[in-house]
């Protein structure tokens, strides 16, 4: 009976194992070769994007990289080597990437520079990964999207020793009482006549499939402590 709860215990301490290694490979996401560029105003630039695939094998990506269109210019996007073939599109405030294959079966892995922009400034911005439709696509039949946008790293750009303006937003301020309820009927019209948009990318995991990953290795350790307890 020992010998069975051994086995049971084993089975159960490589499964939580592959759990947590399971977790930590999905952690791709896009960054560049530097987090701050430091110009002088009219000087160009260039700045490298860059495709951390972790531990997963790639089949595509989909990048656009953000920008204030009034501050930087973007002039020219050479491809880099991490994908064999590299479109892109350059629009005002965006540049759009695109990374895939020659053929079908021909992933990719680890790091690398997808492509490489140009840049032109005239005051200080911030460079970032739109997440609403960039996409990282791993090689498997289902073609999961695994961009974890959290991990995204963008860049700043410093020109004449300007950091960008951030602006707040201010805090609302009390009506009086007697504008209350136009003030209401107003703010229920302006939201029921705004039409959110929806994502191109949906989650490829749910609510329920990410506490169930979150709890389940919990449970694997505590039915171990269990039975090490009974056994021993």
């Amino acid at each position: 009976m020992r010998k069975f709860l051994l086995y049971i215990i084993s089975a159960l301490v490589f499964l939580s194992g592959s759990l947590f290694a399971t977790q930590a490979a999905e952690a791709a996401y896009f960054k560049f070769d530097k987090s701050s560029i430091s110009v002088s105003a009219g000087d160009t630039f260039d700045i490298a994007v860059i495709v951390d695939a972790g531990t997963d094998q790639v089949q595509s990506a989909d990048i656009y990289v953000t920008y204030d269109s009034t501050a930087l210019t973007a002039q020219s996007v050479t491809p880099g080597t991490y994908f064999p073939s590299v479109l892109k599109t350059i629009a005002s405030g965006q540049v759009y990437i695109a990374g895939i294959p020659q053929q079908q079966n021909q992933p990719v892995t680890g790091t690398g520079t997808v492509a490489t922009i140009n840049f032109k400034a005239t005051k200080a911005a911030t460079l970032s990964f739109d997440c609403d439709n960039s996409t990282i696509v791993k090689y498997d039949p289902n073609s999961p999207n695994i961009l974890v946008c959290s991990q995204n790293q963008g860049a700043t750009v410093l020109v004449g020793g300007q950091s960008p303006v951030v602006t707040s937003t201010p805090a609302p301020t009390a009506a009086s009482s007697g504008n209350n309820s136009n003030s209401s009927n107003s703010s229920s019209s302006s939201s029921s006549s705004t039409v959110q948009p929806t994502p191109s990318v949906l989650p490829t995991t749910g609510f329920f499939d990410n506490t169930l990953r979150i709890a389940l290795p919990g449970l694997i350790l505590l039915s171990i402590g269990l039975l090490a307890r009974f056994v021993l």
